[in-house]
């Protein structure tokens, strides 16, 4: 991913009154990964510009940013130049004032000529509020050209995360060009694509050709984690689970800021009912402390928050998400491990027959062998540390969590971060306003991120991240 910012930046509040009034309306466009709204070119020329000049260096602009001249819908720049026959490109020539120009520019060492910078000062006052310079200034040796466009509008969050593709289809682009950081999977997973094609590659494979049995897989999993199998439930992912459970307790006590599946479920919320508790908490990321207790613990997060399964709180129910842990929110496994033999009896009686898909089934051995939950706690932690250091060497206020994705409170970014191709998870629904749950990337997407975090607290010049030196943790 590469960003590209001007050296300077002036900021213009909307159509000035010095300018004639246009009104832009075009298609969103692609500038590299950066989504931008209508373009404007500002240009500054002196008397010696030709036409050939002005176009060349215009066309340059564009062509740099993956533009075209049909993608632009007005030429800014002095009122003098309005009727200029140099700056016939194809689109609308908008003049602003001296006056306007001089009083929205940023400083200028300019000893003749207008005291003010033309290009990139015109280009944002005509593209309006909020815009941006979408690359630096272009200079020839009789003009200067610029490039800004106007946001596009990034659609409101959803109820939970995992908003990538539907922010990059709001905005026309691809959603391979959207890094994802609104669901907190697991950064270090396996690839479960090549699992689940070499599942299907297989003649008359019974994952697909006969009705799922959940059997082998429940066993498969009780082992690994400990537990009788009796008493684990495999569910169509941890959603299904804490349906199932509010079926069976639907008067319960949930203390806020907490995942809202929980109230959306239970019948009735009572401060005095048994308590519904996810550990870490989602969204603060912190471990229960040891002497805390509930009647259902949600341990999506408990694993790479502390290398184990489970905090075994035996007379609880437990809650897990192999959706999570995998990182294939698609495939849908998640399981219940209930206080006994009879509550996973009749959580089973409670669950849709074939709940939970035969692929699932079929992959889940494989990946539980898959599975080094101590060296992906130990990753994580470092990747976590790293990501929180480079954020707040930005600038960034970064709370640190006990699991994969930091809290970061910054007004509005969300919105900012889409523009740039990076999706983060706004808290408000969670009553935290300005806070945003931002999930560890991927190792190879680390500088990336980071630029993208970069873009938004900074329009001032481009800050190059610097990765620190990781070691390889030891397998233990």
């Amino acid at each position: 991913m590469t960003i590209g910012f001007p050296t300077e930046r002036t900021t213009g509040t909307g159509t000035p009154s010095g300018a004639t009034e246009i009104m832009i309306e075009a298609a969103e466009i692609v500038v590299g990964p950066v989504v931008v709204g209508p373009v404007v070119v500002g240009v500054g020329m002196s008397s010696k510009a030709t036409s050939t000049e002005v176009a060349a260096l215009v066309d340059e602009a564009l062509s740099a940013n993956g533009c075209s001249r049909t993608d632009v819908v007005a030429v800014a720049t002095r009122e003098r130049f309005r009727d200029d026959a140099r700056l016939r490109l194809g689109a609308r020539v908008v003049g602003v004032s001296d006056d306007t120009l001089i009083a929205a520019s940023g400083p200028t060492e300019r000893t003749i000529g207008i005291g003010a910078r033309v290009a990139d000062t015109a280009a944002l006052l005509i593209a309006g509020d909020h815009s941006d310079l979408v690359s630096p200034m272009l200079r020839s040796a009789h003009a200067t050209v610029a490039i800004a466009a106007a946001p596009p509008t990034v659609p409101p969050a959803g109820a939970h995360g995992g908003d990538g593709h539907r922010i990059a289809e709001s905005l026309g682009i691809d959603g391979s060009q959207i890094v994802d950081l609104s669901a907190s999977m697991n950064p270090f997973a396996p690839d479960v694509g090549p699992l689940i094609s070499s599942v299907l590659s297989r003649v008359g494979s019974p994952a697909l050709t006969t009705y799922p049995d959940p059997a082998a897989a429940t066993i498969a999993l009780a082992t690994a984690i400990g537990v009788d199998p009796r008493r684990l439930v495999l569910t169509n992912g941890g959603a299904e689970a804490i349906a199932l459970v509010a079926g069976l307790i639907p008067i319960g006590h949930v203390v806020d800021p907490e995942f809202s599946l929980y109230g959306r479920h239970l019948e009735r919320l009572d401060p005095a009912a048994p308590r519904w508790r996810s550990n870490p908490s989602n969204p603060l990321g912190r471990l229960a402390s040891d002497d805390e207790v509930a009647a259902v613990w949600d341990e999506a997060f408990y694993p790479l928050a502390t290398g184990a399964w489970t905090r075994g709180d035996d007379a609880a129910w437990r809650l897990g998400s192999l959706t999570k842990l995998w990182n294939c929110p698609g495939l849908r496994l998640g399981y219940v491990i209930a206080p006994d033999v009879a509550g996973a009896e009749a959580v089973r009686l409670r669950q849709p027959q074939w709940a939970v898909n035969g692929l699932a089934l079929a992959v889940l051995p494989t990946l539980i062998g898959q599975t080094d939950l101590v060296t992906w706690t130990t990753r994580i932690r470092s990747l976590r540390t790293e990501f929180s250091a480079g954020l707040i060497a930005l600038g960034f206020d970064v709370a640190d969590t006990d699991v994969n994705w930091l809290l970061v409170r910054h007004e509005g970014l969300r919105a900012s971060l889409a523009r740039v191709g990076v999706v983060v998870r706004d808290c408000a629904s969670f009553g935290l306003p300005a806070t945003h749950r931002v999930a560890l990337p991927r190792p190879e997407q680390l500088i990336d991120v980071i630029e993208a975090f970069a873009a938004v607290a900074n329009r001032h010049r481009h800050q190059r991240y610097q990765p620190q030196p990781q070691t390889e943790p030891q397998k233990a």
